[in-house]
């Protein structure tokens, strides 16, 4: 079986082929530049000819524009990015018979506090990232082998998973969104749980994260304590002020791939605990200067010039 990774260079992207490869499959990456093939996925000319001409068994799309900020100061880029080529990618995928797996996001529930919503929820979108995502959901959605995954994923190597851990071991100032709950995965529990999908003839939309809801400041407490840190220097603070507007309620149920997958899905612990394993293991990766909602599901930064002062938080010891 080949797999086609598209976005092969970002952290979702480069779990995908890590564990593909690992597992023996052949797989193809593919990105603007820096992995096997060079191609702007804009171009519906170029993404078509060379879907025909290679002829993958599976496309795994993790390309996105996922900085809330650059979506919303240029929606027709991200419109770009994030939605057109689902046109493409879907057509494909029908004409084709094959399967087609886009990596969604949780940005659709504003409010409702520690909630797992299902896939049936009703959603809204509050910023131009959510829109765009959305619109591509439903792109993809127009073939009956089309896997739409929900998730908000975190790792080790890039993005906000990166940004966290080195403030941490450095004891820099961070700020925890106490009123912002989600659903983080691990970005190789992802892959992996993906895969299994795969091989078990999934399709439709699905929720695909962490098994419990959890705030942004627990996150960021266990990651500290996966890394063997006492976070006591760490402030708390809220996200409602924040521009443009996250939703602040972005847990997810993950009933139904658990299902179909014969698994539990990890748990918070579970999670930050894989994130501290693979920091271990990737110590001479350059870390990003930013946390810049670094992810194909973008979570929150975890501190904001416009968040109100914050308030120390009196952290809970370590679980055991």
């Amino acid at each position: 079986m080949t797999w086609l990774v598209l976005g092969a260079t970002g952290l979702l992207g480069q779990a995908f082929t890590r564990t593909l490869s690992a597992r023996g499959e052949r797989v193809i990456g593919l990105a603007r530049s820096g992995s096997d093939v060079s191609l702007d996925i804009t171009d519906p000319k170029a993404l078509t000819n060379f879907l025909v001409q290679t002829k993958p068994d599976v496309v795994v799309n993790c390309a996105a524009m996922a900085s809330v900020n650059d979506c919303e100061n240029d929606p027709t880029a991200a419109y770009a990015v994030n939605t057109r080529p689902l046109a493409t990618l879907a057509d494909w995928s029908l004409r084709a018979n094959k399967l087609l797996v886009h990596i969604s996001t949780d940005h659709y529930f504003p409010d409702g506090g520690p909630v797992a919503h299902t896939e049936d929820d009703p959603v809204q979108l509050v910023n131009e990232y959510a829109r765009t995502k959305y619109a591509a959901e439903a792109l993809a959605l127009t073939s009956p082998r089309a896997l739409v995954l929900r998730t908000n994923i975190a790792g080790a190597r890039k993005g906000f998973g990166r940004w966290l851990i080195d403030r941490l071991q450095a004891r820099d100032p961070i700020t925890a969104f106490i009123d912002t709950y989600c659903s983080t995965i691990w970005v190789g529990d992802f892959a992996d749980a993906t895969i299994d999908l795969v091989r078990a003839g999934a399709s439709g939309c699905l929720n695909l994260s962490a098994s419990e809801v959890f705030s942004k400041a627990e996150f960021i407490q266990e990651t500290a304590f996966a890394l063997g840190i006492q976070p006591d220097w760490i402030t708390i603070g809220s996200s409602a002020t924040l521009v443009p507007r996250r939703p602040r309620s972005i847990g997810l149920d993950v009933s139904r791939a658990e299902s179909l997958l014969g698994r539990a899905l990890p748990g918070l612990q579970e999670t930050t605990r894989a994130l501290a394993r693979e920091y271990k293991e990737c110590l001479t990766t350059p870390p990003l200067t930013s946390a810049n909602d670094a992810s194909p599901s973008t979570s929150p930064p975890t501190s904001s010039p416009t968040s109100p002062p914050p308030m120390t938080v009196s952290f809970r010891a370590p679980k055991t």
